[in-house]
């Protein structure tokens, strides 16, 4: 199963939205499909979707995916913490997604110290997904040990301050 997090903004985050289900509707995308829509106007066709879960249903879908595929929020922890490398879609500020593009910085930063696999361009998301189990071949998965874990919290935590200090 694939699930897919946009988080609670006012920003809409149709791109990411459209491009779900365009790869759900060419059978790209074979199993099954869950969104978590926020804020956004698409209406998914080959998907299930719901605007807003609980956290315990977040921790739910969370848990049952295969791949989860998220926006550069905090969503990245919870995949992490479960010991599940996420595919990561920032939002941008240039289609409306957010103020600022904070969430690139964020996810680039991220993916240079190989903690997630990284779509700048909406375009690579087909690719990221037939070829995720070789993506994340390359990268430090967090089950490797507790103590990578706890670095990376603290890679996170000095990340958030200095995007802090530059705005």
């Amino acid at each position: 199963m694939i699930f897919v997090s946009v988080g609670t903004e006012a920003y809409p985050f149709n791109r990411l939205l459209k491009e779900i289900g365009q790869l759900a509707g060419d059978g790209i995308i074979t199993g099954k499909v869950f969104c978590q829509t926020g804020s956004s106007s698409v209406k998914l066709l080959n998907c299930d979707y719901q605007p807003l879960l609980t956290p315990g249903r977040m921790q739910e879908y969370f848990s049952k995916a295969d791949i989860i595929i998220v926006h550069a929020g905090i969503c990245i922890m919870e995949a992490l913490n479960l010991g599940k490398i996420p595919i990561v879609v920032p939002r941008r500020k240039h289609f409306g997604e957010a103020v600022d593009d904070h969430q690139l910085f964020f996810a680039q930063r991220l993916a240079e110290n190989r903690q997630i696999v990284l779509v700048e361009n909406i375009d690579d998301l087909k690719s990221k997904i037939i070829n995720y189990n070789l993506e994340i071949k390359k990268l430090v998965h967090p089950r490797d040990s507790r103590q990578k874990t706890l670095d990376f919290s603290r890679k996170i935590e000095q990340i958030c301050e200095e995007l802090l200090r530059r705005n």
